[in-house]
Order: C-alpha cells, then structure tokens, then sequence
C-alpha cells in the first residue's frame, strides 16, 4: 500500500513511496549534496534498481534546534514544490499500486549449466513458474547427452516491469542455443493487455546475446477450480485472452509454440487437486513436448 509520510520538526522530509517512473531524476538534480546523502541513508536497505522512482525525499522545512538538528540548504524556489506535487503523486502511487499489484509473496529458482568452450553439447534454457520447476528435471534427464539444460523460474509475470529486470540479470553473457518461456499463470491481477505489452520487450531480451537463438513460445495451461476439477475458476478466461495474444504474436514473429492450453484443456487427470499443478503423468506429459520440439534442432 502506497503512502505519504511527513515528518516535521527535526526531520524535514517527506517520503512518497509508489511507482513515480522518471521523477526521481527530477527531484535528485534538485537536492544539495547533504540532501542527496540523507536520502542514501534513508535508503541504505532499498535495492530496487528504480530505487530513486519509488522512494522520493522532498526536503520541506529544517527548524534548528541544537546541534542534532538536520540542516537543509534548500533553494527557496523549491519550496511550493512538495505542496504542489502533493496531490499528483499521492493519486499517482495509488493508482499505480491497482494497475500492477504483485502477489504477496515472490520466489525464484535459478539453475545454470555452465557450458565448456570445447562440449559439442547444444545448451537450452526453459524460463516459467511452478510448471518449469517440476518439469525441468524430467527434461534435463531425457536430453541428458545431448542438450546442458538450465532454467529459470519465478512468481513474476509478465505485466510485471520487474521480471524483465530479473530475466535479464539472471541470463548475464550466457549464450543459449533454444530458449523456452512459458509464463502465464501468476500474475492474475494484470490485465491480458498488461501482459501482452510485454511480449515484444522480453523477446528482444531474450535475444540479446545471442539473434540466431531459437526461441519456442509455451502457452499457459488451463485453471481448474481447488477441489473441484471438473470446473475452471473465474480466471481462466484471462488464461486463455492470454494465450490468444501470444498465438498472435507468435505467428507475426514467426516463433515456434507449444500449445499446453490445448493438452490440458481436456485432461483433468493431469491435474493435482489445487487445480493449478499437474501430477506426475501431466508433468510427464509436459516434458515430452519440449523434447520433442528440442531433438527436431538435431535433425539435419
């Protein structure tokens, strides 16, 4: 929850926390050398890499009383600053805190192979959630010998400017022969238009160290209501809008996709009773579509 702290007397500053893309700059080309070293302490245990967007420091007035007190040279133009920016932010942060909510509690599983200069092995990554984690291992056995196989998987969604930050960090200089993503399922306070805005940047991304890299799209599976498979809960109509737009976007671009909406659309048995995972038989399931899709690049 966004909120706006003002604290006077001895400490003149206020604190607007929420998503203010762009007005950090703004306000840190504004604050004197002291202010700027105040707001780095404020700051010291933030590690966000838009750190200056989400936390603002506006200083507003430094009584003195006694040596303790902070000092700010404030330029006397900047004064009505806060009190005119005030209202904008406020609504802004709140605003911004419905549009892209994250869930409340964010995981990610990182395994990389290292790939020897001289291995005649091909190296895949498969980038998802829960479905990557329980499938990868089946993967990486069946292709044991003839693919290094990481993966990368995590809560974040796509809609979420931040998984893009993590994918990119994660990946660093490594060079990937296929990629894999399939990531649709967490995230369901984002929109199918939030989340399709992102298809094209993490593509982009995805090809950063290597263009000629195959990338195969995998859509979503289907969402079964907690103790009742034989419905789908409210949400999955956003599962399939989303799974529409990377279909479309796939055929634009050209990009290979495995459909596991379809697989599972029709196959209750694959699903442990959460309605969200699958059992051992649709992991398995699962698995075989992405080694069939990964041998056919050894086919000449």
């Amino acid at each position: 929850m966004p909120c706006v702290c003002i604290c006077g007397m001895n400490i003149p500053i206020a604190f607007f926390f929420g998503n203010f893309p762009g007005y950090g700059n703004v306000i840190r080309s504004a604050l004197s050398e002291n202010d700027k070293k105040v707001h780095n302490q404020a700051c010291r245990n933030r590690s966000a890499p838009d750190l200056m967007d989400n936390f603002i420091l506006i200083p507003i007035w430094a009584p003195q009383h006694g040596a303790h007190s902070f000092k700010f040279h404030q330029p006397a133009f900047m004064r009505p600053i806060p009190f005119l920016l005030f209202p904008f932010l406020l609504m802004h942060a709140f605003a911004n805190a419905q549009v892209n909510p994250r869930e409340t509690y964010q995981w990610s599983h990182t395994w990389m192979v290292t790939k020897p200069d001289s291995a005649p092995l091909r190296s895949i990554l498969i980038i998802g959630d829960s479905h990557v984690e329980r499938y990868h291992p089946v993967v990486a056995e069946l292709l044991k010998g003839r693919f290094y196989v990481s993966k990368i998987t995590t809560a974040k969604s796509l809609g979420d400017p931040q998984l893009l930050r993590q994918i990119d960090g994660l990946i660093g200089n490594n060079l990937f022969d296929m990629i894999f993503f399939n990531n649709g399922l967490h995230g369901v306070k984002y929109s199918p238009d939030a989340y399709a805005g992102y298809l094209s940047p993490m593509l982009k991304l995805l090809r950063k160290n290597n263009r000629s890299v195959k990338i195969v799209w995998v859509n979503t599976t289907a969402r079964r209501v907690n103790g009742d498979l034989d419905a789908f809960d409210p949400y999955n109509d956003d599962v399939r809008t989303r799974n529409e737009r990377v279909s479309s976007f796939c055929k634009k671009k050209g990009l290979t996709m495995i459909d596991f909406w379809s697989m599972s659309l029709h196959k209750k048995e694959y699903y442990h009773p959460d309605g969200i995972h699958f059992m051992p038989i649709g992991v398995e399931a699962q698995a075989a579509l992405i080694v069939k899709e990964a041998m056919a690049v050894l086919k000449p």
